[in-house]
Order: structure tokens, then sequence, then C-alpha cells
């Protein structure tokens, strides 16, 4: 009897411990990050997933919720004469724009395999000099490949991953793209 109970007590303790380890990591969500969740959640009708899969999601836009952001979303919904309503498959196309660069992150809702396919895109205008600057550093690395180049632009994919470096430049102006991709399992 005395070991059913000491069973008990630890299962309790175990489980008190976990409901305390997710608050606190719900806890280290903001109000900003959690506003444009709450979108999220409704555009792909979540009924319940882990704190785990929404800090995973979060995650994908939070770095760009930094001086002076405004962001606007398009979802699947949005567009009145669409015949994609009663469809499973679920789009949340997110702009995020502040002082430093234009983000555009997609997220692609797959209910039946219970993945969401991300692509993240950022734009950062700079000097065609500081494009060129960045450009040979990036071409200079091991890890990444020419794919195409030009006078006026190159492409670049890191190896062995779904990202992309775009350079584009018309004197005095340039323009870096930011492209990459990943699966979120839905938990």
């Amino acid at each position: 009897m005395l070991k059913i109970i000491q069973l008990l007590t630890i299962g309790i303790c175990f489980s008190i411990s976990n409901i305390v380890i997710a608050l606190g990591e719900e806890s280290t969500i903001s109000e900003d990050e959690k506003k444009i969740f709450s979108q999220i959640e409704k555009e792909f009708k979540f009924d319940h997933i882990s704190i785990s899969t929404k800090k995973e999601i979060i995650n994908q836009y939070s770095f760009a919720l930094q001086k002076g952001w405004y962001s606007w979303w398009l979802g699947t919904d949005d567009l009145l004469s669409n015949n994609l309503e009663n469809e499973k498959v679920k789009i949340y196309d997110l702009i995020i724009i502040n002082d430093d660069r234009i983000n555009n992150i997609t997220f692609t809702y797959f209910p039946s395999v219970g993945q969401i396919f991300c692509v993240q895109k950022q734009y950062v205008e700079a000097s065609s000099d500081t494009v060129l600057e960045r450009f040979k550093e990036y071409k200079n690395k091991d890890d990444m490949e020419i794919k195409k180049e030009t006078n006026n632009y190159a492409f670049i994919k890191r190896k062995e991953y779904v990202e992309f470096s775009l350079f584009h430049m018309k004197a005095p102006n340039g323009l870096i793209s930011y492209i990459d991709a990943k699966i979120i399992n839905i938990k």
C-alpha cells in the first residue's frame, strides 16, 4: 500500500511539473507573438497543439517583430470569390515590415498529414556596394554554391538545405533576398 501511495505521489508531482514547465514556456511568448499566432490558429482551425509546436511556429516570424514593425496577413478565406472555402489545405501568408527589411512568411497547412510547409523570405535593400560585398562573402563560403551569376544578379543556394540567397544590383541600389523553407510537424 505504501508503494502505491509513493507511486501516486510521484505521478502527481510529475504531472504538476509538466504543467508548470508548459506554463513557463507559454509565459515566454510575447503579446505581439500571441496576437499573430492567434490569427494563424484561427485560419488553420487548430483544436489543440503542443506548446513546442506553437513555439516553433512563432519562431518562424518572431525575429521580424522589431524596430517599428507592422504586419498584415492573407488567408485562404480572404478572397471573396474563391472556391477554396471547403478545402482542407490552408494558407496563411504573413507580411511583416520593419525598419530594416520586409519579411514574408508563408505557412501552408496540410491537416491530413499534420504538417505545415513554411517558407520565409526576407528582402533587404542596401547600396550596390554593400550588396556586392555581401555577395562576395557568400560566394566564398564552402557550404554555398552559385546557381547563376550575371552582372546584375546572383542566385546562391546553401548546399544540402532549402535555403537561397539572391543578390540584385542596379547601381547605386541593391537588394538581397534570403529565402528558406522547412516543415513543421504538428504535435
